[in-house]
């Protein structure tokens, strides 16, 4: 399936998606929607810019965008249908201070939104390990400017990260960077000028600890191929137990509380156990398989009758996390 977009001067842009390859009888009808003009200013001397590109962008489904260009005084027009919509302009010289959302109502045939632009710089900077200064790759930053998200952007192999921002003050903020800990300091903040580079403070980022887990059964003798699986932090995958018994487990998001829940299986017998380790026992933390049983019960309402459909659940709490950690549903 695909989509197509129609557009003409006496009519807003307009979008039919679902379309089959192959279609004959498809249709689309155009509506006047609601002319829109404005102007698109400098920030700092409110001189009209010409030829800038202005987009708008639907926030709802399909988030198509419709473009116009502003003329030699700075204005522009376009027609729209109604809706929510953001909107911005990018050039080579100049960006959106912000890029601000506005409802397009429909309650008048037409309606005026005017945008402010500001000279462009750029921010770079670098996300490292502080003990080998080796890069983290996939680190993510937010760009802030004048105190509202701006963008993000993610390091790359040399764990660069790099922003086009408009010029004042602009603040780089800590995201998430998988299997790392927030830096102590969460961001720097500058005042950028237009056609500059400046280079941040470099973030240094702490590897997640690992946590060790010393499987054991009845005879308190290790379980090589022990199964073990995540359910505090949630990850991806199991970890299987070395030949000692021993698994080594390393978590992409930091546990809350230190608190780390979790499954062991044995491998072959019809053994288990759920374990909860607490942040001063992430090193020699030991769990002891013990024989699996069945459960079984019934949902009844206060004239002792079975209720059909109900969901049952078990769980796990800790005084350090926030809320039970769900094991099953049924």
């Amino acid at each position: 399936t695909g989509f197509i977009k129609a557009n003409h001067t006496k009519y807003a842009q307009h979008v039919i998606s679902g379309i089959k390859v192959g279609a004959k009888d498809a249709k689309m009808t155009l509506s006047p929607g609601v002319l829109v003009s404005g102007s698109v200013y400098s920030r700092n001397d409110r001189i009209p810019i010409p030829n800038a590109p202005i987009i708008f962008t639907n926030r709802l489904p399909p988030r198509d965008t419709t473009i116009a260009r502003t003329g030699a005084d700075g204005t522009y027009f376009l027609r729209l249908t109604p809706g929510a919509y953001t909107y911005e302009t990018l050039s080579a010289n100049y960006a959106s201070v912000t890029k601000p959302q506005v409802i397009v109502s429909g309650q008048y045939v037409t309606q005026q939104i005017d945008l402010t632009v500001a000279g462009k710089g750029t921010i770079t900077g670098k996300a490292l390990d502080p003990l080998t200064e080796d890069p983290v790759v996939g680190a993510q930053f937010v760009l802030e400017v004048e105190g509202t998200a701006y963008k993000v952007a993610q390091t790359n192999s040399k764990g660069e990260y790099t922003f086009e921002a408009p010029e004042g003050k602009c603040t780089v903020k800590f995201w998430r960077a998988a299997g790392y800990l927030p830096p102590l300091t969460p961001g720097f903040t500058v005042n950028l000028r237009a056609n500059s580079t400046l280079e941040m403070q470099k973030f240094f980022l702490n590897p997640i600890p690992s946590y060790s887990l010393e499987v054991v059964d009845e005879n308190k003798a290790p379980v090589p191929g022990a199964i073990v699986q995540l359910l505090n932090p949630q990850q991806i995958g199991w970890r299987v137990a070395d030949e000692n018994g021993l698994v080594d487990i390393s978590m992409a998001t930091a546990p809350r509380g230190g608190i780390v829940v979790g499954y062991v299986d044995h491998p072959v017998e019809h053994f288990g156990a759920f374990f909860i380790i607490e942040a001063n026992r992430r090193e020699d933390a030991i769990v002891q398989l013990m024989p699996l049983t069945s459960l079984s019960g019934q949902v009844i309402n206060s004239k002792n009758r079975g209720i059909a459909g109900q969901m049952v659940s078990c769980s796990i709490g800790h005084d350090s996390l926030f809320q039970p950690v769900r094991v099953w549903n049924m």
